[in-house]
């Protein structure tokens, strides 16, 4: 999994179905988690292009005629409707051309549209629903806690967040093979003809298929385990992302006070990880943990309370003593 992308199963789900989805997916993604994702996943021929920027379906059809991945950033709940046939790939001329406005564009095969909007809880048309697949981004409380613990991690202890990612992806790679080994095994099996256990050949190509399988299974049974004891030294880290994760939703919650309170996660992450270097070191790593929690909660406190109203200071302050304690 590419870097940018909370480290929860939604997320996994999420980027899957970004990449596989038939129909064009659609994001949800007030947080800019989605997109970031997106732009580092899809680094060859990606075009980003800001919705009702100043020439923007000039470079749709560009995008179209070349074939390239066209990322459609901060749409809104209303689209042109120009755009609808490519939405829902209404295709003529035997599916080489594309309806655009008052005329018709080459349609290249290898043209990939994915949208975004930054909206949190948009209403679209039922058409343009149903032409697409809607997929949350919206940043979850087990999502940021599991993407700033792997910040924190990264930070106090590069080598273990190095090999957690190693770990994890020889992980996938064992199952991958061991996937194809079974697919392979079944296979040969079912095209065998006659008594295949006469068939030499076909025994010693079984044989050596299983112990490969028995091979990778145990390597992969290994990898479970140096895993888990990754994890579990990676739990001590918990509590300052736990204490960062409720400051964020606190901090997020303000906007229900008043429209002005508008806070990015970008932001946020950026006095996160300044927070974790002022911090101050110690050897023990109690210690440090309580010089974690103070300096994160201390920065992001002064960061949001210089940003209120004098009357809602105490509101916010009052809901940070009520989660934290």
């Amino acid at each position: 999994m590419n870097q940018g992308l909370p480290a929860d199963q939604t997320s996994y789900e999420n980027a899957a179905i970004v990449i596989y989805c038939l129909r064009w997916p659609l994001m949800i993604d007030p947080q800019g988690q989605g997109i970031r994702w997106i732009k580092n996943h899809f680094t060859d021929k990606l075009v980003t292009l800001r919705y009702n920027s100043k020439g923007y379906l000039d470079r749709v059809e560009t995008a179209v005629r070349r074939g390239d991945t066209l990322l459609l950033e901060c749409i809104e709940e209303n689209l042109d409707s120009i755009l609808d046939p490519i939405i829902s790939r209404n295709l003529i001329r035997q599916g080489k051309a594309v309806k655009f406005g008052d005329k018709e564009i080459a349609y290249h095969p290898n043209f990939r549209l994915i949208m975004q909007t930054r909206l949190a809880n948009p209403y679209f048309r039922p058409e343009i629903q149903a032409q697409t697949t809607l997929i949350n981004f919206s940043t979850t409380r087990d999502g940021l806690e599991a993407q700033l613990l792997a910040e924190i991690v990264a930070v106090e202890r590069p080598d273990l967040e190095k090999s957690k990612f190693e770990v994890t992806k020889q992980q996938n790679e064992y199952k991958i093979n061991l996937k194809k080994l079974e697919d392979s095994l079944l296979a040969r099996l079912a095209t065998a003809e006659g008594n295949f256990i006469q068939n030499v050949e076909l025994v010693v190509t079984l044989e050596r298929t299983v112990n490969t399988a028995l091979e990778i299974e145990q390597k992969k049974l290994e990898a479970e385990k140096f895993s888990q004891q990754i994890d579990r030294t990676r739990e001590l880290y918990r509590p300052t992302a736990i204490r960062a994760c409720i400051i964020y939703f606190i901090m997020n919650d303000l906007s229900k006070i008043h429209p002005m309170y508008q806070y990015s996660l970008k932001a946020f992450r950026t006095v996160f990880l300044k927070a974790i270097d002022r911090a101050e070191q110690n050897e023990d790593l109690r210690v440090r943990m309580e010089n974690l929690i103070d300096a994160i909660t201390f920065a992001s406190y002064s960061y949001i309370i210089r940003g209120l109203f004098e009357e809602h200071k105490l509101i916010f302050t009052m809901q940070l003593l009520l989660q934290v304690n």
